[in-house]
């Protein structure tokens, strides 16, 4: 899978009207130039609006290679998916993705251009970020009891890593291959530490510590209902760490009493 920086719209013709909080929801993404683009099925692309808000906006999946389709201007079009969607003015700032590249420049040079391991990366943890949905509390009931303020501590998770790790998975269960549909294009999904983070288990933060995994494997897990072998995923693109594993089995499986818990 290749990913890439997708202009869509002109300074001049902005997608939408100011103040550019609509919505672009074309499924058909055409292409000026007269050579076939480079993308393929399959190939990611993030789509910048230039017009009033320089702002990548949306995640779109090529679900079809280029197909010769004149229409206005556009020698070429692809047919898409969105995995992420926002109005345009909710994206991310464009000089906000990459440090050593100037992309805005280099994406006016052409209409499209690939973007690096680490601009992905960047583009796609920002651009999950401003999809998450300010939570507010329920307007107050009579009779409800009176609140205390506490402080907490938790510890720090790698939110870009995890994000990251859930999009090489297409949001799939590693174990049962299941993907929770959930409205306007999302999916959900969770990532589960195979030896569990903190104190008294001590697990890292980290990829090889990591596995996708469906609500109801991830309850499982947790409570070491199931064991863990990497011959039971049904998937596995990333290098897990075969002591974590040992880990879980040992000493969350074999004494789920225990970790149950520990856990509470």
């Amino acid at each position: 899978m290749r990913t890439w920086l997708k202009l869509i719209g002109s300074t001049e013709k902005p997608i939408t009207d100011h103040p550019f909080n609509g919505n672009y929801n074309d499924d058909q993404i055409g292409f000026r130039k007269a050579n076939k683009p480079g993308i393929r099925t399959g190939d990611h692309l993030f789509l910048y609006a230039p017009g009033g808000s320089q702002r990548i906006f949306a995640l779109a999946e090529a679900i079809s290679d280029p197909q010769p389709k004149k229409v206005g201007n556009c020698q070429w079009s692809l047919e898409v998916r969105y995995l992420i969607n926002l109005p345009v003015t909710s994206g991310i700032l464009i000089n906000e993705v990459s440090s050593d590249r100037h992309l805005i420049k280099s994406i006016k040079q052409a209409s499209h251009i690939e973007l690096r391991p680490e601009e992905y990366q960047s583009a796609y943890s920002k651009l999950v970020q401003n999809q998450i949905p300010v939570c507010v509390d329920l307007p107050l009931a009579p009779n409800l009891p009176n609140r205390v303020a506490t402080t907490i501590s938790r510890i720090l998770r790698d939110s870009a890593l995890v994000a990251t790790l859930k999009q090489r998975y297409n949001f799939k269960c590693q174990i049962c291959g299941t993907r929770l549909e959930l409205p306007k294009g999302f999916f959900y999904c969770e990532a589960h530490h195979i030896r569990p983070l903190g104190a008294p288990h001590d697990g890292s933060d980290e990829e090889s510590n990591l596995v996708i995994v469906c609500p109801n494997h991830h309850v499982l897990l947790d409570y070491g209902a199931i064991p863990l072998s990497t011959d039971s995923l049904v998937s596995s693109f990333h290098y897990i760490n075969q002591a974590h594993i040992d880990y879980h089995n040992t000493t969350i499986h074999n004494l789920p009493n225990q970790a149950m818990q520990l856990r509470e």
